[in-house]
């Protein structure tokens, strides 16, 4: 890459924390200045590790040696290498975390593409960074995070490009979801759950690592995920009596239409409940599995539904036409239709042209 600063490691140990000097790159010369980073008193020998800010930008990779001269100071150049190349200058607390980094640039490839990855954080780096930043090439690279994955090290989110994140953000990140949701629900405990919308706006990370962090927060049985939230996954609403009794009535509701349409201000009146209410009280009754929601918005009463599966699967037919299913179901096409949709959406039908296949339960299993 090319670039005006960098943090190197110099091959002894120089009297000044500050200096200015000459340093050489390919048998060109830059001007330059050198800032040691602080050391551990209780430490014995320590590495020589400096920041270095040239005159003008110089193609840098990791490891490349150069040769430095102080200015106005006669006698041997001293050796040193490139260990960050692009490195912007750090202080304070900064500077011991920066010391870490750079002891595990000292070392091979593995440990480098640990720091490197580990820098970047939960936005991850990808493939063109880590190739100008190393010089390696995307095998070289392929290959040692491979294996570092398989330590429990790093991430790979893609290998074309190649797009890592480290474990430790990973869990980082995780772990932010938790606590800001926790929060959310201490604000927010009449709610359902946070919307994904304002998850992605909160934490502006790629899309494929917040999708993975959130997957893996439900294997754990951490978070639990609708289609439009998510929640801790032991979070509980308390509804007040009275708002359990209208939850009641809008499931019976609900039982009493089977699949009729029945929209949502005529339920607001029916119920005498605000339209936030309404959509509360639904999408409860949707995660108790009372109800079940199509993909088309209508909603039917779970225990129907189950009543229904059990008749289709007491046919002693395998096939039925929709006008068959409507004859069966009472209901008309404008119904019946989503209806058998659903039904292939859970494998409990089949189409086949014109006609529902009712799919064995061995066929559902598979």
């Amino acid at each position: 890459m090319m670039t005006c600063t960098f943090d190197a490691v110099l091959d002894q140990q120089e009297k000044e924390r500050n200096f200015r000097c000459v340093v050489r790159f390919a048998e060109k010369d830059y001007a330059a200045e050198m800032s040691r980073f602080p050391q551990k008193r209780e430490e014995g020998e320590q590495p020589a590790f400096y920041f270095v800010r040239s005159s003008q930008p110089i193609p840098l990779v990791w490891k490349h040696p150069f040769i430095y001269t102080k200015e106005k100071e006669s006698g041997a150049a001293g050796k040193a290498t490139v260990l960050f190349p692009g490195a912007n200058r750090v202080t304070g607390k900064k500077e011991m975390a920066r010391r870490g980094m750079l002891f595990l640039l000292s070392e091979g490839v593995e440990e480098m593409v640990r720091a490197v990855v580990d820098e970047a954080g939960i936005q991850g780096i990808i493939q063109e960074r880590l190739v100008d930043f190393s010089g390696l090439s995307v095998q070289d690279l392929t290959e040692r995070s491979v294996l570092l994955e398989s330590k429990g090290h790093l991430r790979i989110l893609s290998f074309s490009p190649l797009f890592f994140l480290s474990q430790t953000s990973f869990e980082n990140l995780c772990s932010k979801i938790v606590q800001h949701l926790t929060r959310f629900h201490e604000g927010h405990p009449t709610l359902m759950g946070l919307n994904k919308k304002k998850i992605r706006q909160r934490f502006d990370v790629h899309p494929r690592i917040l999708t993975l962090a959130l997957k893996n927060l439900v294997r754990a049985q951490m978070i639990r995920e609708g289609d439009e939230y998510i929640a801790l996954a032991d979070f509980q609403i308390h509804l007040s009596s009275s708002d359990e009794k209208v939850l009641a009535h809008l499931e019976d509701i609900y039982l009493e239409g089977h699949f009729q349409s029945e929209s949502l201000e005529s339920l607001r009146r029916k119920l005498n409940v605000a339209p936030h209410k309404l959509d509360q009280l639904i999408s409860l009754l949707i995660e108790r599995e009372r109800v079940v929601q199509s993909k088309d918005g209508y909603i039917l009463h779970a225990d129907w539904l189950d009543d229904l599966v059990a008749k289709l699967k007491s046919l002693e037919k395998r096939e039925l036409t929709v006008s068959e299913f409507k004859d069966m179901t009472g209901l008309t096409r404008k119904y019946a239709i989503p209806l058998l949709e659903l039904l292939d959406q859970m494998n409990i039908t089949r189409r086949r042209g014109s006609v529902r296949e009712i799919v064995s339960e061995g066929e559902r299993g598979k």
